[in-house]
């Protein structure tokens, strides 16, 4: 049995059984967020935050996050997010 079988049955696999688990990933999708963002709330990082996520049809989500920051906070965000983005190059 060579690789690209094995490659394929799984992808066949995936596609057919992963659509009864979709109109769960809205929970997935939920728990994850509120845990990152609840790590970064105890970290100092934010002094709150709000989440929602919606799902729109098969594999499709909005997800509105609303951060609440204090100045000194927005500062130490924005620098980490200048950091990560200079990872990228120009």
């Amino acid at each position: 049995m060579s690789f690209v079988s094995v490659r394929d049955k799984l992808i066949g696999f995936a596609l057919k059984y992963l659509k009864f688990f979709e109109p769960f990933a809205k929970f997935g999708i939920s728990y994850y967020l509120n845990r990152q963002l609840r790590l970064y709330r105890n970290q100092g990082l934010l002094a709150g935050y709000r989440t929602r996520v919606q799902r729109l049809g098969f594999w499709h989500y909005r997800i509105n996050v609303s951060l609440d920051l204090t100045p000194s906070q927005a500062v130490r965000v924005f620098r980490l997010v200048v950091r990560r983005l200079g990872r990228f190059g120009r």
